[in-house]
């Protein structure tokens, strides 16, 4: 649902599908949209499969949790630099 409501602010504040897929702006924020995705799925399988195996004593757990984690925490700054550009660099109308 979160991706999806992205996706349509993102249609609504450029004017429509092409300028959002045409313009600097719209591909920053579908680039944006996506990244936020692909966090989302890290914290499902962080949720539903990493901590599930870290609490029941699986020893590759906690490694591998860190690593999921640390990834988690590049994507933020990622996303935060998206924003950065697209509120410095870049606007919805042009």
């Amino acid at each position: 649902m979160l991706v999806l409501a992205g996706v349509t602010l993102a249609t609504l504040l450029t004017d429509g599908l092409t300028p959002l897929l045409t313009t600097a702006y719209g591909q920053f924020l579908i680039g944006k949209v996506l990244i936020v995705a692909v966090l989302l799925l890290f914290a499902a399988a962080n949720k539903w499969r990493l901590v599930p195996a870290f609490e029941s004593g699986d020893a590759t757990a906690p490694r591998r949790l860190q690593r999921s984690i640390a990834l988690e925490v590049v994507l933020v700054v990622v996303i935060l630099l998206i924003t950065a550009v697209l509120t410095r660099v870049t606007s919805p109308n042009g």
